[in-house]
């Protein structure tokens, strides 16, 4: 991962009052899996837009292979492929219909259309569904249909907004090796995602929240090298054991993660377990834990104004 296809240094964009983002920078090699992760709301859609040339940037400025974001957008279009959040295929054409759409919109030679549309229902496995109006597809069907598209013009670089939000678990995991053989092919694959574990599946992540990046770096590398500590509480009653300990005033955050407790010291001191055990009650069990992204994300929203000092 070093050659660098996308440079982006500094940009800020306002929505009216809004600060969308925050003078953000990132730095995207060649034939990667690069994940932009954070909730609704946090920049991820509109710095992709940016790298698209469908938003323009109020501040900064940028490279896309080599082409400027302001001066050379049509040149930069010509590589990428977008995918965005929101299923905007024709749902009353087939599943070839809307290929077929996609091959004509980019002035793909037609002595060409057997050979992709043989390329890519081998790639998406979609060609007993080659008559099936779009529409009538499963979500994960959907997707696969709409990352089709979007290849359509063998591009460099693709972008997907959000492409498994809504999609059931087992069509996530299809989706996610189709993503990892275009990266063994050569592409560059920049995606947006709420799910944390999708995280763990991307060469590099940037954590987004209110238009900043709050961390960035390889997944594994994040965790290990983050030094607060944390540990898990386990006890019969999560609820009200955790309301009591948020009261107290150990130098803690408390808060759960499915039925446990989860601690993120606010130093990187040891917890006191016997005053643990004496606020919340005897019968609970305190372990030390590796945090996972969740718990670092978390914590990192809480921590306004420390973020560059906490690794």
């Amino acid at each position: 991962m070093s050659e660098k296809i996308i440079q982006l240094k500094n940009i800020a964009k306002r929505y009216d009052n809004i600060m969308a983002l925050d003078h953000v920078s990132v730095s995207i090699p060649h034939s990667a899996i690069i994940g932009f992760i954070g909730p609704d709301g946090a920049g991820k859609s509109t710095l992709m837009k940016i790298i698209l040339t469908l938003e323009t940037a109020d501040e900064g400025e940028g490279t896309v292979l080599g082409n400027s974001i302001e001066t050379k957008k049509r040149a930069i279009r010509r590589h990428i492929g977008y995918m965005p959040e929101i299923f905007s295929l024709y749902t009353d054409l087939s599943v070839e219909e809307n290929l077929k759409f996609f091959f004509q919109i980019y002035k793909i030679p037609k002595s060409q259309y057997k050979e992709k549309m043989e390329m890519l229902y081998g790639f998406n496995r979609l060609e007993n569904f080659k008559t099936t109006l779009a529409g009538h597809l499963s979500g994960g069907m959907k997707q696969k249909l709409a990352l089709s598209c979007a290849l359509m013009h063998d591009p460099k670089i693709l972008v997907l907004d959000e492409p498994t939000t809504g999609v059931d678990p087992v069509s996530r995991a299809e989706f996610w090796k189709m993503l990892n053989q275009l990266k063994s092919e050569g592409k560059t694959v920049l995606i947006s995602t709420p799910y944390l574990d999708e995280a763990m599946q991307c060469d590099y992540i940037y954590l987004f929240h209110q238009g900043k990046i709050l961390k960035q770096g390889l997944p594994d590398q994040i965790i290990s090298e983050y030094e607060i500590p944390f540990y898990q509480i386990e006890t019969r009653d999560p609820i009200p054991a955790m309301k009591k300990l948020q009261r107290s005033q150990l130098h803690a955050r408390f808060y759960l993660i499915g039925d446990t407790i989860h601690c993120a010291m606010l130093t990187k001191a040891e917890p006191s377990v016997l005053e643990m055990k004496k606020i919340a009650g005897n019968e609970i069990t305190i372990k030390k834990i590796t945090p996972t992204l969740e718990d670092i994300f978390l914590d990192l929203l809480e921590r306004p104004g420390e973020i560059n000092d906490v690794k």
